[in-house]
């Protein structure tokens, strides 16, 4: 098995690359195909000794909503994919927990799975590692670190979105959604944000750069 590792990001947060890349190389224990979608004129800048045979980049010219370069992405895609933000530095990984999701996210009656409990589940679910997310609450919809599969977001998202409209207004398109959303109660991955709000969040931008 290889997971299908997605991270959307823009010229704005392109400086960000290599310490994203160093901290997953690092901590990911599964093997994977990476695509790095970088939104906008940006100059990317990598690690030496990156892992070329396994990362691609993908550059778009313009970057419209975060919503529409999802979408245009994940036009072709049918196969579920895991998706983390640009400023998630990786440090912690439960290699158990990420082969069970990744098991269940391919479950035809699966859209979703969620690998951190930020929020968690909710609903009493079959197996003990997991439960179901109420698809009712405001963040049904969550950008955390999570398992998707494609046709998910496009049933989903609205190609205006911002990434705070992904989560609230999706959140409200999925109340009636017909597809499960499944989440970890514990972190499948555990990473730091770098960012908040737009800016350095430095609790957790200074261990992260004094731990590159």
């Amino acid at each position: 098995m290889s997971v299908d590792v997605v991270v959307f990001t823009c010229a704005k947060y392109a400086h960000l690359i290599p310490k994203w890349l160093t901290y997953f190389e690092r901590t990911f224990p599964l093997p994977y195909q990476l695509t790095y979608v970088v939104a906008g004129v940006a100059r990317v800048q990598v690690p030496h000794n990156f892992n070329h045979a396994a990362t691609r980049f993908v550059l778009m010219l313009r970057d419209f909503s975060m919503a529409a370069n999802m979408l245009d992405y994940l036009a072709d895609k049918s196969e579920p994919f895991l998706m983390l933000m640009d400023d998630f530095m990786l440090f912690e990984a439960d290699k158990g927990l990420l082969l069970r999701a990744w098991e269940i996210i391919h479950d035809p009656y699966h859209g979703c799975v969620r690998l951190v409990p930020w929020p968690g589940p909710t609903i009493k679910w079959d197996w003990p590692e997991f439960g179901e997310i109420d698809k009712s609450l405001e963040y049904a919809v969550s950008l955390q670190a999570s398992f998707w599969k494609p046709q998910t977001f496009r049933d989903l998202l609205d190609r205006s979105w911002n990434p705070w409209q992904i989560e609230l207004e999706g959140s409200k398109r999925a109340r009636d959604y017909d597809k499960r959303f499944i989440g970890c109660k514990t972190c499948a991955v555990n990473y730091k944000d770098y960012m908040m709000r737009g800016n350095r969040r430095p609790e957790h931008a200074d261990w992260v750069d004094a731990n590159l």
